[in-house]
């Protein structure tokens, strides 16, 4: 049955002086961005595909490491055929943020391989056939596989990594004309990525769970059907800290919270709705720093952002984000090393989003400087005798962001002997599910 949820909403105005975000152009015609630490100076720096009328071709943002956050420019690949969302990873686990993406007529899987200067060399995977791509551990073999999508032929593909650079190929979700949008998230909890497809149509399978079995194999689970035509993306995230991935269905005139009850089930309710205007795209992100999920959404009329101030009901405050309408894509990152996530935005153009709230220190626990993890580098596994006391469970991502081991806490270790050699960010939570420290550790 769906369930109607009257939230609570303030508006605020702010005058420019005291905006919680400053938005600046960067570059024109830049349509798909990613983020990353391109030369290894501790800085956020950005690429983006630039979609002229004589033919594509990709740019670097090189962070110059100002307060007000500015950039140097530089074309790194001047293909006209390139495409796709760019992708950062560290291809050879050397520690350096390489860039996967699409090229040609075929969307020929690349990888630009960094030498960590920033200065790149094309190395071809083999494969193609996506435009759209995330990476994670789809058969826990320790490897990073890469999910792909193609919106020509509205399907989902699964690149499962042989070893030695080498990639097989398979189509996993074959979609109708309807298809609109594919995420992932370990939806049943069993350590394995799902996808959640979306698609747009009157009747039929609408919203769907491809429960990953293992090996290549998925196990299509419908969760909406004849019932919400309109949703045309989905955002991932444990709203409620339960410790099930919940759902966010973004449709063109609402937002519709799915919480995870498990097996598969869900229960939902109207949680957003715009005054004016239809929705372009939201995602998650912690403006405040204090541990708590906010969410940013774009429509047509104004962006603005939902503090969390009440997770138990769900309510929200409203808060203006920019006046510039027609942001569909935020990526979270801290452009400026001020400790406050900073958004940066494709609006066919490059755009940053400097985040001016004041931030609040998690009241659950006071960071102590002096305490670590050790060892560091390491090949085994990581000492947490100095946080014995504050967390409950450990999560280790890569440094795109994608989870790679999720563990509850057994004694004060944790094994990544299986892990690839490479850098990793490691996050300790306590009880609340509140993080009480990030850190990064090299696996060598």
């Amino acid at each position: 049955m769906r369930k109607f949820l009257f939230l609570l909403i303030v508006v605020y105005g702010y005058p420019a002086f005291c905006q919680d975000f400053t938005t600046k152009f960067v570059y024109d015609e830049i349509g798909s961005i990613g983020v990353a630490d391109f030369n290894g100076d501790g800085y956020q720096d950005a690429v983006g595909i630039y979609f002229g009328a004589f033919g594509n071709r990709l740019y670097l943002f090189t962070n110059k490491k100002e307060t007000d956050v500015s950039f140097d420019t530089k074309a790194i690949s001047t293909s006209s055929q390139i495409k796709g969302q760019p992708l950062p990873f560290d291809f050879d686990g050397d520690g350096d943020q390489d860039i996967l993406l699409a090229n040609g007529d075929n969307d020929d899987l690349v990888v630009l391989v960094n030498n960590g200067a920033a200065a790149f060399t094309s190395t071809p995977l083999g494969v193609s056939g996506s435009v759209s791509f995330y990476l994670a551990d789809a058969d826990n073999d320790q490897d990073m596989d890469i999910f792909g999508v193609s919106y020509t032929t509205n399907s989902v593909l699964l690149y499962t990594n042989l070893g030695s650079n080498q990639y097989s190929k398979q189509t996993i979700y074959q979609g109708s004309a309807s298809f609109s949008s594919a995420v992932y998230g370990d939806i049943n909890k069993d350590g394995l990525v799902d996808i959640v497809i979306s698609e747009t149509k009157l009747s039929g399978d609408q919203v769907m769970v491809l429960e990953n079995k293992g090996n290549g194999i998925f196990d299509k689970k419908v969760i909406y059907k004849d019932k919400y035509p309109k949703v045309y993306r989905t955002v991932i995230t444990d709203i409620n800290k339960d410790g099930y991935e919940d759902l966010l269905l973004l449709e063109y005139d609402d937002i519709i919270l799915s919480l995870n009850k498990g097996n598969f089930e869900f229960e939902d309710m109207v949680f957003f709705k715009p005054k004016d205007g239809y929705i372009y795209g939201a995602d998650i992100a912690d403006v405040t720093g204090e541990g708590i999920k906010d969410l940013i959404i774009g429509t047509t009329v104004n962006t603005v952002w939902l503090k969390n101030i009440d997770e138990t009901n769900y309510s929200y405050e409203e808060r203006d984000f920019s006046k510039y309408t027609g942001f569909y894509k935020f990526f979270p990152c801290d452009l400026n090393n001020d400790n406050a996530i900073d958004i940066v935005c494709p609006r066919n153009g490059f755009y940053v989003n400097i985040n001016n709230v004041t931030q609040i220190p998690n009241s659950v626990y006071t960071p102590n400087l002096h305490q670590r993890l050790f060892p560091n580098p390491t090949s085994d596994f990581i000492v947490l005798e100095d946080f014995k006391d504050q967390y409950t469970s450990v999560k280790i991502y890569n440094l795109n962001g994608q989870l790679i081991q999720s563990m509850e806490k057994t004694d004060n270790t944790v094994d990544i002997s299986k892990l690839r050699n490479g850098y990793y960010r490691i996050q300790l939570l306590d009880k609340n599910g509140h993080i009480i420290h990030n850190g990064k550790f090299l696996k060598n």
